[in-house]
């Protein structure tokens, strides 16, 4: 009998359990630099599922443990995991017969659909990013859309070139595809292709960052040419990499890794091309590689050998303090430009506007460059570079960032000449083009005279990132959301106000709603506006299994708390929102369910009333696929924390009619938290309409 699928997440932990404190015990670490795993036959190729390796050789596909999956009649050209990790994809070939297969990722030799005999060949596989597709390249030219739980077509694209690998971009917005010489990337929604281009070199792979706003394309001249998918113009050209045989994002976007030969990788530092380091196995064998994170988020870079498979800390390489700063500073200016309470549309029109905006950006910018910094400028030697006569500008040099110039009178020289001498305060740090700090403001105090120096260049130009125009929403739409607020809080206020008055919640549940503005860039690389709509609440502990769930309870009708940010959600999207709901437009509707940490005893009794899942894909920590059936009951939190965000989608779509006649796509993700208490279960809500104004 196969294995219930929704065990899949409990099982994915006690492998990774196994194999980190087991396999990792019987084997050696590699300089404190990660963990080598042997293996008895040379791993091919490797893929990943969550922090778990995979690969194969010859007819068979193993893991970790060396043991064999599964075993095709021919020999394997590729295997691709769902990222969902139920199953996996093989492609295999013998004599001129090609086979394409699923099978179960945690039952051996279990397949679970077989492809009918295709007319042409089938040549490359690749999952989307979010699981829902298999990609599957023919050899005449084609490639071919299935959905990846009925194995039924969705959409073909053509090609002028048979395409011997495939790449899905996180946002699910492009697919890359490579022959030896030619290379097109398509727009997913439309069919079109976006960009196109051949080379006399070979094409050896392609990856997308995690944001999906680059992608890295390597060829076997050992180059890796670094583009941006909104315009899809060429950004850096990296060279000298040997036969560049694959490559892939870190997490956090800043370094590439590319395999420089079968002993050796290279870590590309994308904002500095002077910055590179090196991983190198003796073994040889490298051909593969991929990023992973554990359970506790550190950063491994997990490639094959000739015997086996490395996991690489790659924790110690520096954050991408351009993204951080990117992120914190939007999340800040979008607070700093919402309406304050009591605050008169004249005193708002005054504090928010175009001027005041590009100042409190700049100031902001420089405010959390400073924390990012932290005691950067303790940790620096400091000394004293050259005197300018001319400009009367002495230079103060430090190891860890660009020197600075202060303006000191040649008479004043000698207060400024000993650094022993000189203390320095209240620092100010901006980041430069690079990803580095510098310094933009400091106080050069002389505790013997004084004597007092200042170094200003806070008016100095932002990142670029701060003067292009496409990340700036206008200021109308800004000020139209911050009114908008307003008028969704006055809804709740009346929600609120009758639920306590018909004793459904108390003063002790509070329901939260928020609006935001966001500017991005569509899959045909045009500007638009999304409207995010969010919705949650919280209830005190004492009263959260009265006013909310109790514990192993999941019915949204018999959570006050849920019921009410629901009547608030309707109610809004009744009347001033109701705007939003246009047919025909897209809408992602994310909805996370929580449960706390009381362990599930046996078996939740599920009455079906949300329908039954079957392998649903679900984020938590890692993408997974949950089921919830009648028949299975619910015997995990990730279960019962999901259920209760599949109610509130039942109730979405019973309640919001307008749903139906637009794109809408539903989002599930759970949060399990590490406490035990009524408080810790509950939902949210948060709508996203795509191109909204």
């Amino acid at each position: 009998m196969r294995t219930p699928k929704c065990c899949n997440f409990i099982l994915r932990v006690l492998f990774i359990s196994v194999i980190m404190c087991g396999f990792v015990i019987r084997t050696a670490s590699q300089n404190d630099k990660g963990y080598v795993f042997p293996q008895k036959v040379h791993p091919a190729a490797i893929e990943k599922y969550a922090f778990s390796g995979y690969y194969y050789n010859g007819r068979n596909v193993y893991n970790l443990r060396q043991s064999s999956l599964s075993k095709s009649r021919g020999e394997v050209l590729s295997m691709k995991i769902n990222p969902s990790g139920t199953s996996y994809a093989v492609l295999s070939k013998k004599d001129n017969n090609v086979q394409l297969k699923i099978y179960d990722l945690w039952r051996a030799d279990e397949v679970v659909h077989t492809f009918s005999l295709f007319q042409l060949n089938p040549i490359s596989i690749a999952y989307s990013p979010d699981s829902k597709s298999l990609a599957v390249a023919f050899s005449d030219c084609s490639v071919e859309l299935y959905d990846a739980r009925s194995y039924v077509s969705k959409m073909k694209f053509g090609l002028s070139f048979p395409a011997k690998s495939i790449a899905i971009s996180d946002n699910n917005y492009f697919m890359a595809v490579l022959s030896d010489n030619y290379m097109s990337v398509f727009n997913m929604e439309d069919g079109t292709v976006r960009y196109a281009t051949e080379t006399e070199a070979n094409f050896t792979s392609l990856a997308f960052s995690s944001g999906s706003e680059y992608f890295v394309v390597c060829t076997d001249d050992g180059k890796a040419q670094l583009y941006d998918t909104g315009t899809f113009s060429l950004i850096e050209e990296f060279d000298s990499l040997g036969n560049a045989s694959d490559c892939d994002f870190h997490p956090n976007d800043k370094y590439i890794a590319v395999v420089v030969n079968d002993k050796a990788i290279a870590m590309i530092n994308r904002y500095d091309i002077s910055d590179r380091e090196y991983v190198n196995s003796e073994d040889g064998g490298i051909s593969d590689l991929c990023f992973v994170k554990d359970e506790d988020d550190n950063v491994y870079l997990l490639h094959n050998t000739e015997s086996s498979i490395t996991y690489y800390y790659a924790g110690a390489l520096a954050p991408n303090y351009t993204s951080l700063l990117s992120d914190e500073l939007d999340d800040r200016l979008q607070n700093w430009m919402k309406r304050m309470d009591g605050e008169t549309m004249e005193e708002y029109n005054l504090r928010v506007n175009e001027e005041t905006r590009n100042s409190q950006t700049l100031f902001l910018e420089q405010e959390i460059a400073t924390e990012l910094a932290g005691n950067l400028l303790e940790m620096s030697t400091i000394s004293l570079g050259g005197y300018n006569q001319e400009t009367n500008m002495l230079a103060l040099d430090f190891n860890t960032m660009p020197s600075i110039y202060l303006n000191v009178p040649e008479n004043r020289l000698g207060e400024f000449s000993e650094v022993e001498k000189l203390d320095f305060r209240n620092p100010r740090y901006g980041l430069t083009t690079d990803d580095k700090f510098e310094l933009v403001y400091l106080e050069v105090y002389n505790m013997d005279t004084g004597s007092l120096a200042v170094f200003d260049n806070r008016n100095r130009n932002s990142l670029t990132y701060l003067n292009n125009d496409s990340s700036f929403v206008p200021l109308e739409v800004v000020q139209v959301s911050s009114m908008e607020e307003i008028k969704l809080g006055n809804i709740k206020n009346e929600v609120v106000t009758l639920a306590k008055a018909g004793k459904i919640i108390s003063d002790h549940t509070n329901i939260s709603v928020n609006t935001r503005v966001s500017s991005t860039k569509d899959a045909s690389g045009n500007k638009i506006l999304n409207y995010c709509v969010g919705f949650s609440y919280n209830v005190e502990a004492a009263f959260s299994s009265v006013e909310d769930f109790g514990p192993g309870k999941y019915h949204i009708k018999r959570s006050g708390a849920a019921m009410s940010m629901l009547k608030i959600i309707t109610k809004a999207f009744e009347t001033d929102f109701a705007q939003y709901l246009k047919p025909g437009k897209k809408v992602k509707i994310k909805i996370t369910g929580m449960a706390d940490m009381l362990r599930v005893t046996g078996v939740i009794p599920y009455d079906g009333v949300y329908g039954n899942f079957i392998d649903e894909p679900v984020y938590g920590k890692d993408l997974m696929a949950l089921t919830v059936t009648k028949e299975s009951g619910i015997s995990t939190n990730e279960q019962l924390a999901f259920i209760r965000a599949a109610g509130v989608k039942e109730m979405l779509d019973a309640e919001i009619d307008a749903l139906s006649e637009m794109m809408t796509e539903y989002e599930y993700h759970i949060q399990l938290m590490d406490k035990v208490g009524g408080q810790y279960r509950r939902i949210s809500v948060e709508f996203n309409f795509i191109d909204a104004f």
